[in-house]
Formats: C-alpha cells, structure tokens, sequence
C-alpha cells in the first residue's frame, strides 16, 4: 500500500434560516474553486473539525456557527499518489452575527435553496449540494489524478 502521507481535512458548512428557507451562499472568484459554493476550508494542524468550521464560517461569512449537524463525508482519493483528502460536510440553522457581504473570497449572501444550485456552481457543487439535500447518501469516494478533479464519485447510504 501507500504510505498515509498526504491527508487534507477539509469542512463545508451549510447554514440555514428555516423561516426563510434560505441559505449563506459564498461566490468564490479564486479558481481552481470558482463559483457558487458553501462556507469552509481546511482544517489547520491540531484543530478539531467542528472547531475549524466554527472558525471558517466567521471567516469568510461573519457568523458565528453552533449545533453543528455532520451531514455526510466526501473523500476523496488520487490512485496514482495515495493521497487522501477528507471533506466533512456538516449542516446548521443556529447562527448568530450580521452577514458581512464581502470577503477576499468573494461575495457572501443569503439566497433561495430552492434555486442555490441554478447558479455557476463551484466545481463538484453539485455533487455536495445533492447529498445535503437528498439525505439518501452520507459518503461520497471520489477519485481524481493530477491533472485534477475527473468527478468520478461512488455513493454510499
């Protein structure tokens, strides 16, 4: 096998207003991850995950996040290095502060669930937007080589 060498934990964060109906969306203009996305990032060294969410969120959105849902794991695989990354999706309608509009990230605001996925998504969007909103699969495996993401995903319930 491989050595465990590169591991990356990485978070989403789906924020909810269940009066609304209405989510915190974040336009991100930086490629490679351009796009209509969710808060989150990376988990820095010797951070717990739902601390690193906490943290993203106020980051890149203002808000501050509590009752934090996990909501599924993506995990991603490259076959040719072993490298492994791990998206951990997780999900909330406690918050609490004022949108702060705009970032280095891009512009964040409040939309429509219902029509969230219309926009241009960030790469692989789609796929994270559908296990939210489905409930039917948790796990995502996900391949990609190095010359990127080739959206090849297993589900699993």
């Amino acid at each position: 096998g491989f050595p465990m060498a590169d591991i990356r934990l990485y978070n989403l964060c789906l924020i909810e207003n269940p009066e609304t109906r209405q989510v915190v969306a974040l336009d991100k203009v930086s490629s490679p991850f351009a796009g209509i996305t969710l808060p989150g990032g990376k988990v820095e060294k010797g951070e717990s995950i739902a601390a690193s969410v906490i943290r993203e969120v106020r980051e890149e959105t203002g808000l501050t996040v509590a009752r934090l849902c996990p909501a599924g794991l993506v995990d991603w695989v490259n076959p040719t290095t072993g490298a492994r990354w791990l998206l951990f999706l997780y999900r909330t309608r406690t918050y609490s502060g004022e949108l702060i509009g705009q970032t280095q990230e891009g512009r964040v605001f409040w939309t429509d669930a219902a029509t969230f996925a219309d926009g241009p998504l960030s790469p692989n969007m789609d796929v994270f937007w559908q296990m939210y909103q489905d409930g039917t699969y948790r796990e995502a495996l996900g391949t990609w080589s190095d010359d990127g993401l080739s959206g090849s995903f297993h589900f699993y319930p």
